[in-house]
């Protein structure tokens, strides 16, 4: 029996087939005006290339996590204006998702107009990889192609189950992009390797550079998370945020890249806040300690030198994650400070992924200087650790 095969939009007679497209629109929507984002424009070329190839385009995509009382907030609606000025062709808004209006509206459907679903996450079989729905969305579709890399590691209905529904299914342009640059990170790219973990969550960073420890050379961890190491350290971290259940897993991580010789840098000072007062201005610490009474909420100028100092001589730098409350402006300057020093690694391979981290990416206008971003966080600290994502395992035919 031949292996399984994972196939891509090309690979397909795309003429008259009902093609789903899923897609993430989950991007800022500010009074009705859908904002630029990185997971629009990457899903774009798929879509265009369905409609110049004479398919009867439907596109299913989720924002946001819509509750029954504000599901207004998240309609999809102000994306069909978004993608008729784009791809200059008629969008389809259906409102009711569980109708068979899609059905009807395929039968005389061209390749000048596309369907465009409500949220799918307004129906509740989504996030239950509900059988039943994806069997009734099924029945109007003739091609699957997944463009959604920042959801494929959710167990949802439209990325899991609807797929293995549908006969002839596989990967849009954007999606291909993703796993080839990943792979190249997880086996190819030049040493030295240099990682650069933000954020909040322990588990799921230390998972992955357990993944890649042996390509690492250095590690650099900042963010909320980096205070969890530092007290596992014995460092006095004042009124940080630890994520206690996971002390021990930072202490053993510590111990496990000192054995195989890798270099762990986390933050020597930090930018600080009284926890009486968080409006009061903010104070730089002396050292690595942080006062007691005191929340640290982003890196100090002396951990930007030393990270900035770790990336000399890269040939590879992975950046997944802020280094500080990136949201606040007052406490972004270390993310944006070491969003320039990774830009500035000219002859490194630079992939970047993680919302914050992006958004620091082109605050600056730095997207030209990075060799690729990634449309997913979560999604691509998850292909690194396992080489593929449940979202894609469910396409190979």
């Amino acid at each position: 029996m031949p292996s399984p095969k994972l196939y891509s939009i090309e690979d397909f007679d795309l003429k008259d087939q009902k093609v789903f497209i899923r897609t993430d629109f989950n991007v800022p929507v500010e009074e009705g005006k859908v904002e630029e984002h990185i997971r629009l424009k990457s899903a774009l070329p798929t879509i265009q290339y369905a409609l110049e190839n004479k398919a009867k385009v439907i596109i299913g995509s989720h924002r946001g996590r819509p509750e029954k009382n504000n599901k207004k907030n998240f309609s999809l609606e102000p994306f069909g204006y978004y993608l008729g000025n784009k791809l200059n062709c008629e969008v389809l808004f259906v409102e009711d998702i569980d109708s068979v209006i899609p059905s009807i509206l395929l039968s005389s459907l061209n390749h000048k107009k596309i369907i465009l679903l409500e949220n799918l996450r307004f129906h509740t079989g989504e996030e239950a990889g509900d059988i039943s729905w994806a069997e009734k969305l099924a029945s109007y579709v003739d091609i699957y192609i997944n463009e959604a890399f920042s959801v494929s590691h959710r167990d949802h209905t439209s990325v899991m189950v609807l797929p293995q529904k549908v006969k002839k299914r596989g990967l849009g342009f954007s999606m291909q992009k993703e796993r080839e640059t990943l792979d190249y990170i997880r086996k190819n790219s030049p040493a030295p390797f240099v990682l650069l973990a933000g954020g909040v969550k322990v588990g799921d960073k230390v998972k992955v550079i357990s993944r890649l420890v042996d390509r690492l050379d250095t590690i650099l961890i900042g963010g909320v998370m980096a205070y969890t190491f530092l007290k596992a350290k014995g460092v006095y971290t004042g009124a940080a945020f630890i994520q206690k259940e996971s002390l021990g897993m930072a202490e053993e991580f510590i111990n496990r890249l000192k054995i195989r010789g890798k270099k762990l840098l986390l933050p020597i000072d930090h930018v600080v806040v009284p926890v009486a007062n968080r409006q009061s201005p903010p104070q730089i610490t002396d050292g690595v300690e942080i006062p007691e009474g005191f929340c640290p909420m982003d890196i100090g100028p002396k951990t930007v030198e030393l990270f900035s100092k770790a990336l000399t001589g890269a040939g590879t730098v992975f950046w997944n994650g802020p280094f500080g409350k990136f949201e606040d402006s007052s406490f972004a300057k270390g993310t944006l400070a070491m969003c320039e020093s990774i830009a500035q690694c000219d002859d490194a391979f630079k992939v970047v992924g993680g919302g914050d981290s992006i958004a620091a990416v082109f605050k600056l206008n730095k997207q030209e200087c990075f060799n690729y971003i990634s449309t997913g966080g979560g999604a691509a600290l998850k292909y690194l650790e396992q080489g593929t994502l449940p979202g894609i395992h469910s396409l190979l035919s």
